[in-house]
């Protein structure tokens, strides 16, 4: 026969947040690693590409026109 849990065994909200965010640390970690992720690190006068709104299937994701980082 399995205990059942009663209310004083449930989580407080605080504890419940820090063992969520513990298990999406560790999986993105986990994801990152099988992806073979770098992180990005951007810098003043690096070119970048700016993502446009999707108008439609046949335009064009970024705008062709690369930008300079100012700030």
């Amino acid at each position: 026969m399995t205990p059942v849990k009663t209310a004083t065994d449930q989580l407080t909200s605080k504890e419940f947040k820090e063992r969520d965010l513990k298990a999406k640390v560790k999986m993105k970690e986990y994801a990152d690693t099988r992806r073979h992720a770098n992180s990005q690190t951007l810098q003043l006068g690096d070119r970048v590409l700016v993502k446009t709104p999707k108008i439609n299937k046949f335009f064009s994701h970024y705008d062709p026109v690369p930008y300079e980082l100012m700030k």
